[in-house]
């Protein structure tokens, strides 16, 4: 349970493979963070670690007041679900309008989809491991041609 009084925190919607690289970087730069997740196993972990975290589903309007969506300053959808995603973003602004919200989508469709309902950022997986390769690539290529 996030305690009482928390502002400026983010928000970390699901805390697999994703939301556990996105929190774990947070919580090193000393960002406050607070978890949403539906495996209780994971919230109780977390919770033996210091770590503020939240049991249940981000589109329970409930669950974001005990993330207290209304202080955060981002929501992190880092579920691979985009139904899922986009009740969580539609609650989530329910609470607080002007929320910024960082999602992930796994293909252009879904990509457009959470835009189009009012995602700030969506991030694709291929698209930005095909990114980060390119620069890799080119900064390889570069260097050897100079």
């Amino acid at each position: 349970m996030p305690p009482n009084g928390l502002d400026g925190h983010v928000i970390v919607v699901g805390y697999g493979r994703v939301g556990e690289r996105i929190g774990s970087a947070l919580a090193e730069r000393g960002i406050p963070v607070v978890v949403i997740e539906q495996n209780r196993d994971i919230v109780d972990r977390l919770r033996t670690r210091g770590m503020a975290a939240v049991s249940g589903s981000a589109a329970d309007s409930g669950v974001l007041g005990q993330a207290h969506v209304a202080g955060a300053r981002l929501l992190v959808l880092a579920i691979p679900d985009a139904f899922e995603a986009r009740n969580a973003m539609e609650s989530a602004r329910a609470l607080q309008p002007n929320l910024e919200t960082v999602v992930r989508a796994h293909s252009d469709d879904e990509a457009t989809l959470l835009r189009k309902e009012g995602a700030s950022f969506v991030f694709m997986g291929e698209h930005e491991l095909a990114l980060g390769m390119t620069r890799r690539v080119l900064e390889q290529v570069e260097k050897k041609t100079t």
